[in-house]
This record gives C-alpha cells, sequence and structure tokens, in this order.
C-alpha cells in the first residue's frame, strides 16, 4: 500500500516539454533573488554550475521487508527532486560525462522561517545565524551524486575533492559547482 502522504507531496508532470519529449518534474520557477530560473552554466573549460531553486533536500530512503530481507528504496518527494536535477544538467550538458577525479561545492540555501523574529531574520540574512536542522549536508551531497551520476561524471567515486555550506536565504535554492580537476 502506498503512502497518501507521499503521493500528495509529488509534484505534477505535465505542463512542459522540452524539444526531445521529456517532461521536467518540476515548472522551472524563476529565482525570487536573482529572477534567474534553474540554469546549468559552463563557466569555463573545466567547470560546471547548476542553479536548482526552491527548498534543497536530503536523500532519503523508506524501508522495507520483502521474505525476511530489508530492502530500501528512494521516497516520491526524493526520486522526483532527482530527476529535477537531472532534468536541468541533462538540458544544457551536452558531452560525454567528466572522467578522472572531480571537485564538487555546493550551497545549500533554506528558506527564513516565517517564525523568526526581525532580529533573528536580518541574522539569518547576514549570516550570523545559520541552519543547524536536516538534511544533513552527506544527505544533500548524497541526492547530487546519485542525481548526476551518468550526466555530468560517470560515477560519484570520482568526486575527490568538496565543500558544503548551508545557509538561509530569501531564495531558497540548491547551487552546485563542479570542477574536474586536472593533475
Amino acid at each position: 500500500m502506498r503512502n497518501v502522504r507521499a503521493q500528495r507531496a509529488t509534484p505534477k508532470l505535465e505542463q512542459v516539454r522540452t524539444p526531445d519529449g521529456d517532461r521536467p518534474p518540476y515548472q522551472q520557477p524563476r529565482h525570487r533573488h536573482s529572477g534567474e530560473i534553474a540554469s546549468l552554466q559552463i563557466l569555463d573549460s573545466n567547470r560546471i554550475r547548476i542553479v536548482l531553486p526552491g527548498q534543497p533536500r536530503g536523500k532519503a530512503k523508506k524501508f522495507t521487508t520483502i521474505g525476511g530481507y530489508a530492502r530500501g528504496f528512494n521516497d516520491d518527494p526524493t526520486k522526483a527532486y532527482m530527476k529535477a536535477l537531472a532534468w536541468q544538467a541533462k538540458a544544457s550538458f551536452v558531452g560525454q560525462p567528466l572522467t578522472g577525479p572531480i571537485e564538487m561545492r555546493f550551497q545549500a540555501l533554506f528558506k527564513i522561517p516565517k517564525s523568526f523574529s526581525r532580529s533573528r531574520r536580518q541574522d539569518a540574512i547576514d549570516g550570523r545565524l545559520v541552519p543547524t536542522t536536516k538534511p544533513d549536508y552527506d544527505n544533500i551531497a548524497k541526492m547530487i551524486g546519485d542525481a548526476l551520476k551518468g550526466i555530468i561524471w560517470e560515477d560519484d567515486c570520482q568526486i575527490t575533492d568538496g565543500s558544503w555550506r548551508k545557509r538561509y536565504s530569501e531564495a531558497p535554492a540548491l547551487i552546485v559547482e563542479i570542477r574536474q580537476i586536472r593533475a
């Protein structure tokens, strides 16, 4: 039996089609702060930047027992977010996946809670107050690694260097920068 709450949280997949017929998992909302839509930018010959507006998600797994064995699977909102990230990368990145060592940096910009007072809100905007809530940085990194596997890189085991930041923002988004390390 499927979880009814998870079905309601799943985004609608109709409305927009790419020229090759794929449907993006989310409508491409405008980034409230900068006015840009979700984007992939090739910054130079070995750096790529992906911006996905909206509240960042971590990789969540559900577990069930089948025949006495535990089996893990991704829940519907996780699948939809991974598809949105993969679709954005597919839409703009042309060519073969990167090979060799890769550096990945990401910024998870979370929505400022409505319950914050004016002073706490200003502290959050200025970076003096940072989110210490879920999702954890490693779950966000797993989400990115698995979503871009086979598109940007061959396998997420190629990621050898990286850094991350979790901050509050008036425009929640996930910003990923990828750089191929040349030895």
